[in-house]
């Protein structure tokens, strides 16, 4: 288990101040990011939601599950969009590598 790693990865950015298709936000299944392959300066809006999803992918890994076959394996940050006064929002896909 401590090989794997949660890759969430920017695949739509709508006015983000932060990210961008492309970026990655990378932690161990345990939460803590590793930083040296993650974008710099990860938004606690994007990180927020993940947090929720990185259980749900422990607890898989824990009783043998392939983590990679969840049901909605995208997530979107907690900004609510430049439309609405938030500073613009980002969908995430995740994966565990």
């Amino acid at each position: 288990m401590t090989t794997r790693k949660i890759v969430a990865e920017v695949v739509k950015a709508e006015h983000c101040a932060n990210h961008k298709v492309g970026d990655k936000i990378v932690f161990r299944p345990v939460g803590s990011l590793i930083k040296e392959e993650s974008s710099d300066h990860p938004c606690i809006y994007a990180m927020a939601p993940l947090a929720t999803l990185a259980y749900i992918i422990f607890d898989r890994i824990v009783e043998g599950v392939d983590p990679n076959q969840i049901h909605i394996p995208q997530i979107k940050c907690w900004d609510v969009g430049w439309e609405n006064g938030g500073s613009g929002e980002i969908l995430m896909r995740v994966r565990v590598e």
